[in-house]
């Protein structure tokens, strides 16, 4: 293998390169050193290989640093993806556990369908208000009360679904 003013850039080369250099380690190593007993072009020559060896080690050393890295920022853009999922399913749109009601007693009649309801419609209602007042830099609770200056807000920002909920 020739690499005589050769820049090595595809990893398909360096590899090569890299398995050709430990076939030949012990040889090449002996040349090096022959040739310093040899004419200034010949250690001139040698000199050049030291120091293409030593820029293949550190070429090698910063690959292998660059994969590390490049393995750790997939591990965070997993947990930041389920971080973000989590975050959604917070914020999502639907009832609470404790609002999911089992086979209503049959002497409830409608009144607890009806209360359900009302309890979905009004989480879901919330989901929107902390959700908006989120995005505009307001500091809600993830449950609980909601003040009522946000919801002001919230309803002469969105007066359409404002009216259809009724809240």
């Amino acid at each position: 293998m020739t690499m005589n003013n050769t820049t090595l850039t595809h990893p398909a080369e360096v590899e090569s390169a890299i398995v050709w250099s430990s076939e030949h380690v012990e040889p090449i190593e002996e040349l090096l050193q022959r040739a310093e007993l040899g004419s200034v072009r010949v250690r001139a020559l040698a000199a050049d290989i030291r120091r293409r060896v030593s820029d293949l080690g550190e070429v090698i050393e910063t690959d292998e640093q660059v994969a590390a890295w490049e393995s750790e920022l997939a591990e965070v853009n997993s947990r930041k993806a389920e971080l973000e999922a989590l975050l959604a399913s917070m914020t999502a749109d639907t009832p609470p556990a404790d609002a999911v009601a089992a086979e209503p007693d049959e002497d409830e009649g409608d009144s607890s369908a009806l209360d359900l309801a009302m309890l979905v419609t009004k989480h879901a209602f919330d989901g929107r208000v902390r959700g908006w007042a989120r995005m505009q830099g307001y500091e809600v609770a993830k449950q609980g009360r909601i003040a009522t200056s946000v919801v002001r807000m919230w309803i002469a920002a969105h007066p359409e679904e404002a009216r259809a909920d009724d809240h």
